[in-house]
């Protein structure tokens, strides 16, 4: 299935906009949605739910390319 589509059925279901951003990539992480949306669950409305600074959906995102590469040597690559 389509990911925006999937998205946006996990967004119709009352998914916060990262929730859905990030369970529509499970498959590609390898956990289950129902993990990525607790792991997104608080950049819903942007960080701590401020509707400000960073979208949602970005956040997700964003969680989503840190798991699929992830740096763990713990060199800083800002």
């Amino acid at each position: 299935m389509d990911r925006c589509v999937l998205a946006y059925q996990y967004h119709k279901q009352g998914y916060s906009c990262a929730q859905s951003a990030a369970g529509a990539f499970a498959d590609l992480t390898g956990q289950e949605p129902e993990q990525l949306f607790s792991a997104a669950g608080r950049f819903g409305g942007g960080v701590g739910g401020s509707h400000e600074e960073l979208c949602g959906a970005v956040g997700g995102g964003l969680l989503v390319l840190g798991l699929l590469g992830a740096h763990t040597d713990g060199e800083f690559r800002g």
